[in-house]
């Protein structure tokens, strides 16, 4: 799995997006995760399985003025 442009040393099969957040220490109020193009809704972090091949991107959102 590539996680911000990186290979994810720590995947293992059967991980869901949640399991990535958790040991990365994101904070979950303030990202947004798109697994290979497409944006995730922050309900299915927990049921999103990740698979080897997949390319994710975890952000945090910014605000300014």
């Amino acid at each position: 799995m590539i996680l911000n442009n990186e290979e994810y040393k720590n995947f293992k099969q059967g991980m869901t997006v949640e399991d990535v957040i958790q040991y990365k220490d994101f904070n979950r109020n303030l990202i947004i995760v798109k697994i290979n193009g497409n944006l995730v809704n922050k309900n299915d972090y927990n049921k999103r399985k990740l698979k080897q091949d997949d390319k994710v991107e975890i952000h945090y959102l910014l605000a300014g003025g």
